[in-house]
């Protein structure tokens, strides 16, 4: 979980990291043409993923400006969740848009069983109540997940549980 947190926390970490592991690492100039960010949010991006340990510089490649990025040891595992995550998306349509911050988090808290808001927003903490709200609206219009009535509690709904099996392994 903590992992899905960490990648949950800037909006691209996700799809840099899917970019990087199938391509077996990648230049920043390659990077910044393949996804639609700017270069100073791309290299605070790669920033965080190599403060995570995912990623290294590779330090013999040319020039310092143009900088190479390759997966460290514990990157494999990461990427290739990162590459399921993203073919998940796509086969299921959903738009970049459609996962905020706390929308994967939420996935995982809700796979085991359905949950009340209370114990979704203590198990999810920092989550304000907003955003707790506002994620939980969003998957709810996605059809990710399900509102069980008069209890009040959240579930994962079929399109959910079919997104979320391939990360959950």
């Amino acid at each position: 979980m903590e992992t899905v947190r960490r990648l949950s926390s800037a909006r691209w970490l996700i799809p840099l990291l899917a970019v990087i592991g199938a391509d077996g690492g990648s230049r920043f100039g390659i990077l910044a043409r393949r996804l639609p960010i700017s270069r100073s949010v791309l290299a605070r991006h790669l920033a965080l993923l190599e403060q995570f340990g995912w990623i290294r510089r590779n330090p013999g490649h040319g020039h310092p400006l143009r900088p190479e990025y390759l997966l460290t040891e514990a990157g494999p595992p990461v990427a290739g969740w990162c590459e399921r995550a993203m073919a998940a998306r796509e086969r299921m349509g959903l738009e970049p848009d459609a996962f905020g911050r706390w929308t994967l988090p939420l996935l995982f808290e809700l796979a085991p069983e359905r949950r009340r808001f209370t114990l979704l927003q203590q198990r999810l903490a920092p989550v304000t109540p907003r955003a707790l709200s506002l994620t939980l609206n969003q998957a709810l219009s996605e059809r990710l997940v399900e509102r069980q009535s008069p209890a009040q509690l959240y579930g994962l709904a079929e399109r959910g549980r079919d997104f979320a099996a391939p990360l959950l392994v």
